[in-house]
């Protein structure tokens, strides 16, 4: 299984992220795309990380791991579809 934490302005980095799974990594591997980054603590100093991510980040991440041909996906947050 991987997991992988989409955050806002593509800071986690997903389209290579899932690329790299596709490249080195079984065919089946289990991906798990989590949504829910929420900026606590010391995420105030830090306005690149200052709030959550949006339903167009999200959508593209899932898009990103479809085009990158990950099949086993587990998509979290129905409410960014």
């Amino acid at each position: 299984m991987f997991r992988h934490l989409v955050m806002l302005n593509r800071v986690s980095g997903t389209k290579a992220v899932a690329e790299w799974i596709a490249g080195n990594l079984p065919e089946n591997t289990y991906v798990y795309i989590m949504s829910q980054y929420t900026p606590v603590y010391k995420a105030k100093n830090y306005p690149a990380i200052l709030r959550r991510i949006t339903r167009k980040e999200y959508s593209d991440a899932v898009k990103w791991a479809k085009d990158a041909r990950l099949t086993n996906l587990e998509i979290q947050g129905f409410r960014f579809l």
